[in-house]
């Protein structure tokens, strides 16, 4: 912990001379060894101009002897961030050697220590109880946002995994239809079979094939976060000149097949609006 003075006035700059009674926590003191906030330390650090320069000059605030050069000169910035509890106060902002990190003047610390001094046992208890209440709320305030979170990663998954068996599900149907077309004695339904059209379909089905198998490889075990639409974009422009050289469509149940998903945005265009 840190050494109470009680005697030095929180409101005046540290001094040695200082005997103003103790009335109210420190205020910030501009002084080159007093840092608010943690922050403030590590963008120092961060700096490596000002970290060269912060390592040769510092000096403990409580024995004015050089505190870092010793132990950083060696060390690199990513380190000295994670150790800025070992020489950073958080209540006072002083920057100490190792030997006063743990014993120093430190008003606030002082104010606080009176303070709990001039507490009857009833407020002391009192004083426990809402601090022992206010982390108990920041625990399960805490555990609610993990919860939410969880909640929101796991909505996320399910959304992604039913779109990637809708895009599945259409890459099948393409297949098909471009197997039976290039099976077809002909294009057009005739009976002298086209050799080019023939074989681009065929074409058009090995392609149409791959992206669905893979399509489905990525419902079953995604491959990465994202959905992949690249591929199933590929599959439509495959379909829809499988549909001009057949010079037919996919129904289904009656219905024209749509190329567009229940998420995309409504102004898009579907495939039959395209075709008519």
């Amino acid at each position: 912990g840190c050494r109470t003075m009680a005697s030095l006035s929180p409101l005046e700059p540290i001094s040695s001379q200082s005997t103003t009674s103790l009335a109210s926590p420190i205020s910030p003191i501009s002084t080159p060894n007093i840092y608010e906030t943690k922050s403030e330390v590590e963008a120092i650090i961060q700096d490596p101009k000002a970290y060269k320069r912060f390592v040769k000059r510092t000096t403990c605030a409580e024995c004015e002897l050089k505190c870092m050069a010793k132990r950083f000169s060696s060390i690199s910035s990513l380190v000295a961030i994670s150790m800025i509890d070992t020489f950073w106060c958080s209540k006072c902002g002083r920057l100490l050697c190792e030997k006063h990190r743990n014993q120093h003047t430190c008003e606030k610390q002082d104010f606080l220590d009176a303070k709990r001094r001039a507490m009857t046992p009833e407020q002391i208890v009192a004083a426990v109880a809402e601090k022992e209440q206010r982390k108990l709320q920041a625990e399960a305030e805490k555990e609610a946002m993990k919860r939410l979170k969880a909640a929101e990663i796991t909505a996320g998954y399910n959304e992604r995994k039913t779109r990637r068996k809708i895009i599945a599900n259409k890459s099948t149907h393409i297949a098909n239809f471009l197997q039976r077309a290039s099976l077809s004695t002909s294009s057009n339904g005739g009976t002298t079979a086209n050799p080019r059209i023939q074989k681009e379909l065929l074409e058009l089905y090995t392609k149409a094939s791959r992206i669905n198998l893979e399509l489905w490889n990525e419902y079953e075990s995604p491959s990465e976060n994202d959905i992949k639409y690249d591929l199933w974009l590929e599959a439509v422009d495959i379909y829809k000149r499988g549909s001009e050289l057949t010079g037919t469509v996919i129904t289904l149940d009656g219905e024209r097949f749509d190329t567009r998903n229940p998420w995309d945005p409504q102004d898009e265009p579907s495939q039959e609006a395209e075709d008519r």
